[in-house]
């Protein structure tokens, strides 16, 4: 049932409403009404598993893993309390797994079991983990991991964060361990936790009147952190189409005689698409080091560009990444995401930024792990912390198998990104999976003239819902150009005949 949060005809106002509100208990149910849930094209939301389904590898694997966690676990025996020699645990699993699988199901199961054991053992000793075969083994199964058997440690499992730290190593092109991992029930788990941790409710880093420095537009919920917490922003204004920098805010930012306590850099930016370019990076460090402060930088798209450079190689000792595999894996209900703080990053930010806000003996990394927790920041349910094993071996599945997937995947979205452009009319510049573009751009002078909700509402009617984007600029930007005509569309919801479909009734409504 479409919800009304304003009183008037359309029930929204993008200046006031909460955009994802907007789009998903308003627009789309506009639309469901309309054209029918299963002719809906839907892209307002950054949920690619609309579009895309997770690896067929990936998701192969992790259906048989499930199956041997039947045999090892079961009422009748527990595989943490065996000491059955390694041979023979192969063996049972094999003579099972062809009692169960046609022939060649089974050798396909089973090759596939054996590269993954034979590539975790690669892995873990490549990061100092003296890991057997067997070892191998007994930490998959262990209490029933795989299947949900049993809380999990609030770090996540040592296993599964290897694999997560080898992913890393090649992405970023610096040795990341298991150890510099914290696991998150998804980047927007971390971002909240990092300030529910930083704000006067946790040790009073970030409070009331402090100062941030963020970028322009940003994922909205920033903004509505930033607004909710008192917080004094100042901002870096980008082109939503070329994802270029506004030198004037630069300037700004350059001159600003308070302290900046905490910069916030989503790269790739949400919603242009755009990576930060380098000159951007680098300057960021550089008020970063004038004004000592902690980087946050969000980068859950960063797989779908080969060539970034993290502003964690150049400034990893003040630094709090946060990654997830929710987007280049299609696997937002996973819920599987990731702090990266290495020891001396650690050390540094606890020792030269928080000392004065962090207890006694306490340091950032456990302040963390802490403050994730249920109810508060000292860790009341931490026992409790743990992104779910399923959702990590299935995770890790897709890191194994889904390479191929990965690939194929990452050139689907920068298809879609150019074809919708194209089909829209405006000029591709290179961003990947959202495209922001001003409706009156396209508008004829007699849609132009109509409220933005209107437009919205009246594309929704056609079936096509798109997020307005207002909400996601800073002030400055708010009061010196007019937003309320932006939208963002997220190009993996939809397969390409079906984002281009969106395109030209877009396009047909506006223009027309």
């Amino acid at each position: 049932m479409r919800k009304m949060y304003v009183d008037n005809q359309w029930g929204y106002d993008v200046k006031q409403t909460n955009p994802f509100w907007i789009a998903l208990y308003n627009l789309r149910e506009v639309a469901k009404e309309s054209v029918g849930e299963e002719n809906v094209l839907d892209l307002s939301r950054g949920d690619p598993g609309y579009g895309f389904a997770p690896s067929t590898e990936g998701r192969a694997f992790y259906s048989y893993l499930l199956f041997i966690d039947t045999v090892l676990n079961n009422s009748g025996t527990h595989f943490v309390y065996t000491d059955t020699p390694y041979e023979e645990v192969m063996a049972t699993i094999k003579t099972e797994t062809e009692k169960n699988y046609s022939a060649e199901q089974a050798k396909a199961n089973l090759d596939m079991l054996n590269h993954y054991i034979k590539e975790l053992v690669r892995i873990a000793g490549e990061q100092g983990i003296n890991y057997s075969e067997r070892d191998v083994l007994f930490h998959t199964f262990k209490y029933a991991s795989v299947s949900g058997g049993c809380y999990h440690d609030y770090q996540g499992e040592e296993l599964c964060r290897a694999v997560v730290a080898d992913f890393y190593t090649q992405e970023l092109g610096e040795k990341i361990i298991a150890d510099d991992l914290v696991f998150v029930r998804g980047v927007s788990d971390g971002i909240g936790t990092f300030f529910k941790l930083m704000g006067a409710e946790g040790i009073g880093f970030l409070k009331e009147g402090d100062t941030v420095l963020s970028s322009s537009p940003a994922y909205s919920p920033y903004n509505n952190i930033f607004l909710s917490r008192g917080l004094n922003v100042v901002s870096v204004s980008i082109d939503n189409k070329t994802g270029d920098l506004d030198e004037k805010s630069i300037k700004t930012i350059e001159e600003y005689e308070g302290r900046i306590k905490c910069i916030v850099l989503i790269d790739p930016n949400n919603p242009t698409g755009h990576l930060a370019p380098d000159g951007f990076k680098k300057r960021i460090v550089e008020t970063a080091e004038k004004h000592n402060s902690i980087i946050l930088t969000d980068e859950v798209y960063s797989s779908f560009f080969a060539d970034m450079k993290s502003v964690f190689n150049s400034a990893k000792k003040r630094t709090l990444r946060i990654n997830a595999r929710s987007k280049i894996e299609r696997s937002t209900g996973l819920r599987f995401g990731d702090y990266l703080l290495p020891e001396a990053s650690n050390k540094f930010m606890t020792e030269e930024i928080l000392a004065d806000y962090l207890p006694k003996g306490s340091n950032l990394k456990l302040a963390l792990m802490q403050a994730k927790a249920p109810g508060g920041i000292k860790g009341e349910f931490m026992h409790t912390t743990f992104v779910t094993g399923p959702s990590q071996f299935l995770g890790i599945s897709h890191i194994i198998f889904g390479q191929k997937s990965r690939d194929m995947y990452t050139r689907m979205v920068r298809e879609a990104t150019s074809v919708f452009a194209d089909h829209l009319g405006v000029e591709y510049e290179g961003n990947t999976y959202y495209s922001v573009f001003d409706m009156n751009e396209i508008a004829s002078e007699e849609k132009r003239a109509l409220p933005a909700e209107e437009k919205f509402y009246q594309l929704a009617k056609r079936g096509v819902v798109l997020i307005p984007a207002y909400m996601f600029y800073s002030e400055v930007d708010k009061n010196n150009h007019s937003l309320e005509n932006r939208a963002r569309a997220c190009l993996p919801n939809l397969p390409l005949e079906k984002v281009k479909e969106a395109a030209d009734i877009t396009k047909e409504y506006l223009a027309s």
